[in-house]
């Protein structure tokens, strides 16, 4: 499981998620992003979190996040077809804490 740094809510921060992918096979198509809250306050503004699309950049899918509440831990997920014909994903957990606490 990866692990972002700390995230301040007033931050807007780019993720970033590296796929390891065998010898010729590409990300393909268009990758999805799910921000899920793990836990603290309840967060009726959790689908608002995410900035525009996913992007794909070789094999890397970039998604720019912003907000969140202070004190919550967020579940960021994206999946991406391949060339090879698999949906693959990659999950991370993303913390959100203020910076003056970091």
């Amino acid at each position: 499981m990866k692990y972002f740094p700390p995230k301040d809510p007033t931050e807007t921060r780019l993720l970033s998620f590296e796929f390891d992918l065998p010898a010729g096979v590409s990300l393909s198509g268009s990758p999805t992003f799910v921000l899920t809250q793990l836990s603290g306050t309840p967060d009726p503004n959790t689908g608002t979190m995410p900035v525009g699309s996913a992007q794909t950049v070789g094999n890397v899918i970039e998604q720019m996040v912003t907000a969140g509440i202070n004190g919550n831990t967020y579940s960021a997920t994206v999946r991406s077809p391949t060339s090879a014909g698999e949906v693959i994903a990659i999950g991370a957990v993303l913390p959100v804490q203020a910076a003056w606490l970091q």
